[in-house]
């Protein structure tokens, strides 16, 4: 019998695919300079590991949207899970916003951000790589923030190990099945700002298109709320196109995308300015 592992991945994390969709889900954990207080944490009930911690700085306390855990600092590394037994993720299942939907004019990302070929002093996102397991974003009732949420299925006596890489060192976390573990990038507390959180998404592009835009954010409604919708975006050549209009769960009907059952997903104090959002 297979068991499910969650993963929910809370805060600003761009989202992106992999080979186009057919090689998983690469997700950007990315230190952005116009938010100094945020953190940058995997957090977990540490009754749920299944061996020591390593890790370095070694875990602590912390608290995410009003919640505590246990957490480690992520820093620029590279991350990826082992153990698990899905196929890749194809898509996300659900509605998420686009970053070229909220700013036609954020189609160029900095190097530094999305390139995990760069040596770790010049990079300024640590890279989560998804190579197997179910992605759904979840939009939470109560504060309209969007998650993305990987569910990861294991044999009944088997766990996820997260691995994370640096060129002089090597970090593992080794989970029990059935474990629950969140990926935060956000302020340990929601509270009331100046300036939403999700405009220094676009520090991480050329330019740093629309900081003044107000409605280049979730709560702005369409087209930057968590809808599929048509949008323009690079196509690789120098062109700006049209991103289709399709709704990911057209493929779950068409048997090509599989929903969790069960799946978890975690409520925060977190904003609706802090959700995830796929680029393009």
């Amino acid at each position: 019998m297979n068991v499910a592992t969650t993963i929910q991945f809370v805060g600003l994390f761009i989202i992106m695919l992999q080979g186009g969709g057919t090689g998983g889900l690469h997700i950007l954990m990315s230190h952005y300079p116009s938010l100094p207080d945020h953190q940058t944490v995997i957090a977990y009930d540490p009754k749920e590991l299944a061996a020591p911690p390593v890790w370095n700085p070694p875990p602590a306390e912390c608290t995410v949207g009003g919640r505590k855990f246990t957490c480690v600092q992520v820093g620029v590394q590279t991350i990826r899970f082992s153990g698990q037994n899905d196929p890749p993720p194809g898509d996300i299942i659900g509605s998420i916003s686009h970053i070229s939907c909220c700013c036609a004019a954020a189609n160029t990302p900095k190097p530094v951000y999305v390139d995990d070929s760069l040596p770790p002093a010049t990079r300024k996102s640590a890279h989560v790589f998804i190579d197997q397991g179910i992605a759904e974003a979840i939009t939470d009732k109560t504060t309209g923030r969007t998650d993305t949420v990987v569910t990861m299925h294991t044999p009944d006596k088997a766990g996820i190990t997260i691995t994370a890489t640096l060129p002089t060192e090597t970090s593992t976390l080794v989970f029990k099945p059935g474990a629950t573990v969140v990926f935060a990038n956000t302020a340990p507390m929601m509270s009331p700002l100046e300036k939403p959180h999700f405009y220094s998404y676009y520090d991480a592009f050329q330019g740093d298109p629309c900081q003044a835009d107000p409605k280049a954010k979730p709560t702005a409604g369409p087209p930057c709320s968590a809808k599929v919708t048509p949008c323009p975006f690079p196509n690789g050549k120098g062109k700006t196109v049209k991103r289709p209009a399709r709704n990911a769960f057209d493929l779950v009907k068409a048997g090509k995308l599989k929903p969790a059952k069960p799946r978890r997903h975690i409520p925060f104090d977190v904003g609706a300015d802090c959700s995830n959002s796929h680029f393009p």
